[in-house]
């Protein structure tokens, strides 16, 4: 049998501190934000800053003050319906034949009885509520990486992937970036 040695303690103690102050110098993944843009990012958070500040708030205020919430909320339903094919088509490509079926139904009802959107009966009296989904996911179920951190132009935080899939969302259905939140 082999024999075991016995170390004094300040050397357990030294291998101990060393192992520490080794782990201290590894390098860590960062799961924080991947921004090798960071100087265009935040000139164009800026230029986002300064055109909210000048236009979007005001121009939101004064919609706000003069639009009666009622025609606000219709003109959101509306918006949001539009976004019905987009949705459908986006979860048949992500093979979610569930979320399609429930978006197509939702569409439906809220384009009929919700006189081409503008009410939602779907969410109250259906029990359809909203399933959204858009590009940016269909390439996130895809295997596609979120790459890096973008700020957008006048649309704000961004990733690579979703600003691609911002863009075909938008060619989708235009008006649910002007009216999806309005009310």
């Amino acid at each position: 049998m082999g024999r075991v040695v016995k170390l004094p303690f300040y050397i357990k103690a030294a291998f101990i501190a060393g192992v520490f102050a080794l782990a201290g110098c590894a390098k860590t993944v960062d799961e924080g934000i991947n921004d090798p843009y960071e100087p265009v990012n935040r000139a164009v958070h800026a230029v986002n800053k300064g055109a909210d500040t000048v236009f979007f708030r005001p121009a939101s205020q004064v919609y706000g003050n003069v639009v009666p919430q009622p025609a606000r909320q219709s003109l959101s339903y509306a918006a949001s319906n539009l976004s019905g094919p987009r949705n459908v088509m986006n979860d048949l490509l992500q093979g979610n034949v569930e979320d399609a079926g429930h978006n197509f139904a939702r569409f439906a009802v809220n384009s009929t009885i919700g006189v081409f959107g503008l009410f939602d009966p779907a969410s109250g009296s259906f029990g359809l509520e909203a399933r959204d989904t858009g590009f940016g996911d269909t390439l996130a179920v895809w295997g596609v990486g979120e790459g890096a951190y973008l700020e957008l132009l006048l649309f704000g935080p961004s990733t690579e992937r979703d600003a691609i899939g911002q863009t075909v969302d938008i060619l989708a259905n235009p008006l649910d970036n002007l009216f999806g939140d309005a009310a």
